[in-house]
């Protein structure tokens, strides 16, 4: 059978090192190809040499035309409808104007067609993120008539869209498309995918097929190695002094808003939310952090009120944001620089982001082109590392989008926020991090919070029927 992509011994560098060292891969019609490894292993490197985003140095790349691609990080423009971004470059003509109705009806056919709830008349800056994430796909499946690239494409779903989105891989491979899948999620891999490929450094170390292949050797290859230490959450305690409280706040509007809120945060505590994305997460986020005056009620960290970020910093509260390219750091300036919205003096980064394993740890490299996973660390570092003392640490979906290593470097640094007094928030759709990290959970259903659950208690039957409003 004829292939729909042939890639043959690419080579690139970039002022960060040697990225990819001689990769090969084919991929035919109808057929998943997962890709996996480490942040910064090249992945999304090959996405782009493939789709001629970057040039490599040396080695081929042949397809048969009709790509979609949908990045790691949003592309869309904000100020735009749904519609309008779907159509961007290729815009639908009358009479010399924008077709809006065509773009419209065009957009609309196929979002039913891929199964995707979105509003197309919606603006992009009105859209939650996973609702963002379903309008990149979109715009992906508008050329995809061969291949479809996702990178990291469920990394901010939520647990019920999770399900359906790789159901609809699954009838694309079905109809002939080809595609080429990079994931973290080891599941989602064994569950889609036909072949898997494991990228170390720049070069591919493992082919195999996940029906015939355990998972954990998958893993190991992605690593160089063979288990670890893993995560162990300290056991929860009876922490009696309050650092922060929520009082009847209500804020925010539309998927965003919150009503009648009532939260007590207490030191060496960490306190889960969970929620069905656009339930009011980034509501609360917003509250917690400052970005979101209440409109009622009060919120207060050491008696001192909380309205604005700066009187959010001041007080000691220390945020991870859900979209770190809109709210955690500066395009366009190297680490450094985003080490130091987190504090005016930086004596030490280089020791700052050896200690984070921000890959490479050079404050001059340019911070947005490290990979996902790196920046993540990057925000970390400069929240945990570079900015004192935290009284409140806020974290939504800190975990989108990294690899399995990383996500346990995290947990850890979370770990060792609660263990030095900090009271912790961590917002997140992810299910088993929150049972991972949590001493309670609370569910956020259209914009209010359910009653407290033990950690122990919080199954996923109980979480999902709170999470649904039952």
């Amino acid at each position: 059978m004829t292939e729909v992509l042939s890639v043959r011994e690419v080579h690139w560098t970039c002022p960060g090192g040697h990225i990819l060292k001689g990769v090969s891969l084919d991929v035919a019609p109808g057929e998943c190809v997962a890709i996996c490894g480490e942040n910064g292993a090249g992945k999304t490197s090959l996405l782009r040499i493939i789709t001629g985003l970057l040039h490599a140095d040396s080695g081929t790349v042949t397809h048969s035309g009709g790509i979609g691609l949908v990045h790691q990080h949003f592309s869309l423009v904000p100020a735009l409808t749904v519609a309008e971004n779907v159509f961007l470059g290729q815009e639908p003509m009358r009479f010399g104007l924008f077709d809006h109705k065509r773009a419209e009806a065009e957009t609309k056919k196929l979002a039913e067609k891929a199964k995707l709830d979105v509003d197309v008349q919606a603006r992009v800056e009105s859209l939650s993120v996973g609702a963002r994430q379903r309008v990149e796909l979109l715009k992906a499946l508008r050329t995809a008539d061969k291949l479809l690239l996702l990178d990291e494409p469920t990394a901010v779903l939520g647990p019920r869209d999770i399900d359906s989105f790789l159901g609809l891989v699954q009838s694309l491979k079905e109809s002939g498309l080809a595609v080429v899948f990079i994931s973290h999620k080891l599941h989602e891999v064994a569950r889609i995918a036909d072949r898997v490929l494991v990228l170390r450094h720049g070069k591919i170390v493992l082919e195999a097929r996940p029906i015939d292949t355990p998972l954990q050797a998958i893993a190991d290859a992605m690593v160089g190695q063979t288990g670890g230490d893993g995560f162990h959450h300290a056991a929860a305690h009876e922490e009696t002094e309050i650092v922060a409280v929520l009082e009847h706040v209500s804020a925010g509007s539309g998927r965003d808003h919150i009503d009648d809120l009532n939260l007590v945060l207490k030191k060496a505590t960490v306190t889960g939310i969970a929620g069905v994305e656009g339930n009011g997460q980034h509501g609360l986020f917003s509250v917690l952090v400052g970005l979101l005056e209440p409109e009622g009620g009060h919120f207060t960290v050491h008696d001192a009120s909380i309205t604005s970020c700066s009187t959010a910093r001041a007080a000691g509260v220390r945020c991870v944001p859900a979209d770190r390219h809109e709210l955690a750091m500066l395009p366009g300036h190297d680490i450094n620089d985003n080490l130091l919205l987190g504090a005016l003096v930086q004596k030490n980064p280089q020791a700052v982001l050896e200690r984070f394993d921000v890959r490479p740890p050079d404050p001059s490299f340019d911070a947005m082109r490290l990979s996902g996973g790196n920046q993540q660390k990057l925000v970390f570092a400069r929240e945990l590392g570079a900015s004192g003392a935290a009284s409140v640490l806020v974290v939504h979906e800190p975990t989108r989008g990294v690899d399995f290593l990383a996500k346990e470097r995290l947990w850890k640094e979370i770990e060792a926020a609660r263990t030095a007094g900090t009271a912790v928030v961590v917002i997140s759709s992810d299910l088993d991090e929150l049972r991972a990290l949590c001493d309670r959970v609370l569910v956020l259903f259209r914009g209010k919070l359910g009653p407290e659950t033990r950690v122990e208690d919080a199954s996923d039957e109980r979480l999902a029927a709170a999470m649904a409003g039952l």
